[in-house]
């Protein structure tokens, strides 16, 4: 057994948030609304590497915040954020689970926030 078949096992499908699906119809929905809130919003990608089955994707997000995002009115403030994504592909080449992490901590600290760590 590979390394890649026993990880995904242990693993769940999820997302980055919890009220958009894995799929092609909630992707486009969260860019959608990314772009009201962000509205020059780039999306870089940095490195990306691919072995079987799973593609990770080391990317830079650019904007300007200028629509309500997470619950806080818009500050104008420019964001230049990294996040890692990886994605398992089943065998008819579609997505079929997907994990993301961002630099949560300095996106809150560039939007003004949360104060910067210490």
């Amino acid at each position: 057994m590979s390394a890649t078949s026993s990880r995904t096992r242990r693993t769940r499908r999820c997302t980055a948030s919890g009220d958009r699906a894995p799929n092609r119809r909630g992707n486009t929905g969260a860019v959608r609304g990314d772009v009201g809130r962000f509205p020059d919003i780039r999306v870089e990608i940095e490195h990306l590497l691919v072995e079987d089955d799973i593609a990770t994707a080391h990317i830079r997000i650019v904007g300007t915040h200028e629509g309500e995002f997470m619950g806080a009115a818009p500050t104008g403030n420019r964001i230049d954020v990294d996040a890692i994504t990886l994605l398992r592909f089943g065998p008819e080449g579609k997505v079929v689970e997907r994990w993301n992490r961002m630099d949560e901590v300095g996106l809150m600290t560039q939007l003004g926030l949360m104060p910067a760590p210490a």
